[in-house]
């Protein structure tokens, strides 16, 4: 059995800005910190707007 190949620093700066590119929001252009669902195709506040008003 062979250990785990680790990523290079270029490979590993390449994977974080993919990360970072699925946790933007496309409208509000804010990190939502959780990857946005294709569902949705925006962070859910976005989304829900109308669900996110203080009472």
């Amino acid at each position: 059995m062979t250990a785990p190949r680790t990523a290079s620093p270029g490979r590993a700066a390449v994977l974080a800005a993919a990360m970072l590119a699925r946790r933007t929001c496309p409208t509000c252009r804010q990190d939502a910190g959780y990857c946005i669902p294709v569902s949705l195709g925006e962070c859910v506040t976005c989304a829900y707007p109308e669900e996110q008003r203080v009472l």
